[in-house]
């Protein structure tokens, strides 16, 4: 977190309270447009995220969602699993492909993740096929690069200026890609990627709860080789708990920020108006005053008998107003493409919580190659 401090370059307060977040998050949720604050402010580059709508705020952020809204309803997410029931389908294609060219070799399975996500959210939103999976596009090439372009300008503060970055390179790499890139293609893949990616490492780490995993895909499907139905992902209560402790350890989105538009007091503090609050997900998520042994994947954590917790203890999603609207469409897609590998593959992973880097910036994505061995059932 110093690290990060330094870039902000600002005054911040990092909160890892839930009973402090449940303020900022229902009474405090001004969200400045990043383009316009200086350049000392906080991140210098608000034009990349203004694209993905991360800092629309009033009025604009309100006729947003409000439009959005309708479009997470359930009947259409029944219409939605299809398209994710069909790339299913073509990700179990391609595994085969690479798994057969060496068996016994790693795979990475963060591509495989990225491409199957991308999409799933472009036919979904746009209504287009980019076929990701299967070649690169123009499209496709821009998303991914405009991702890592993003991230490495984060590290880099000589580029900050928007003038010097269009004058490099990568800036212009960057300019010329940006009017390709789609709000949703942004919010909706990279995220669900990052998610499928720690899944299938902790499940290829913790091979007993892999095992109940197992158990509980084959007394729902049986004999069966057909597509899972959103009735019978709906029985999977077992990998709904390694979902939601896979998004404990590794939520996709590991911070998020608020700037004060007013005094505001928590407990026995008072924040002054214009200092920025970083609500530190990730370190609410490992508190180990609420989550005992925090590095330890339990799934039983979710337990129906274990929920007497703050609810804002857990928040992969955000929470309040401006919490993800996409999230249930998030979950969906995490437990069908999950079930699909599942009911094919058991997974072990090569490297450990332990060995492995991972770096928290917009999300939480591992530093390094995700690699896992696939083993038919």
């Amino acid at each position: 977190m110093d690290l990060i401090s330094l870039i902000l370059c600002a005054v911040l307060v990092i909160l890892i309270i839930p009973a402090f977040l449940s303020t900022i998050y229902h009474q405090y949720v001004l969200r400045q447009k990043l383009k316009n604050i200086p350049q000392c402010g906080t991140f210098p580059f608000g034009i990349a995220f203004e694209i993905l709508k991360l800092t629309d705020y009033g009025k604009q952020w309100f006729h947003d969602r409000k439009l959005i809204g309708p479009t997470f309803h359930f009947s259409i997410l029944e219409q939605f699993a299809v398209v994710m029931s069909e790339k299913a389908e073509i990700l179990i294609k391609c595994l085969e492909k690479e798994i057969a060219k060496n068996p016994e070799k790693a795979i990475n399975i963060f591509p495989f993740a990225n491409n199957v996500a991308l999409d799933v959210i472009c036919e979904t939103a746009m209504g287009v096929d980019v076929h990701a999976q299967e070649y690169e596009t123009k499209y496709t090439a821009t998303i991914h690069r405009g991702s890592k372009l993003v991230l490495d300008r984060l590290f880099q503060p000589w580029l900050w200026s928007d003038w010097l970055y269009g004058l490099v390179p990568s800036g212009k790499k960057y300019k010329s890609g940006l009017n390709t890139i789609h709000k949703f293609t942004g919010d909706g893949h990279d995220t669900t990627a990052v998610a499928i990616t720690w899944t299938l490492f902790l499940l290829g780490n913790n091979l007993e709860h892999q095992e109940k995993v197992h158990e509980e895909l084959n007394e729902v499907f049986k004999d069966s080789e057909t597509p899972a139905s959103i009735n019978e992902l709906s029985q999977l209560k077992y990998l709904d708990r390694i979902i939601k402790e896979t998004l404990r350890i590794f939520p996709s989105v590991p911070l998020v920020t608020r700037k004060l538009s007013e005094d505001v007091k928590i407990g026995n503090y008072t924040f002054p108006k214009g200092i920025t609050v970083v609500l530190a997900i990730a370190l609410v998520h490992r508190n180990p005053e609420v989550w005992p042994d925090p590095f330890k994947f339990d799934p039983d954590r979710f337990l129906p008998e274990n929920l007497n917790r703050n609810p804002y203890a857990y928040i992969p999603f955000s929470a309040g107003p401006r919490n993800c609207i996409g999230q249930r469409f998030a979950l969906l897609e995490e437990k069908m493409l999950l079930t699909a590998i599942l009911r094919k593959w058991r997974v072990k992973s090569v490297k450990n919580l332990d060995t492995i880097k991972y770096g928290a910036t917009l999300i939480f994505r591992p530093s390094e190659d995700i690699f896992i061995h696939f083993t038919p059932k």
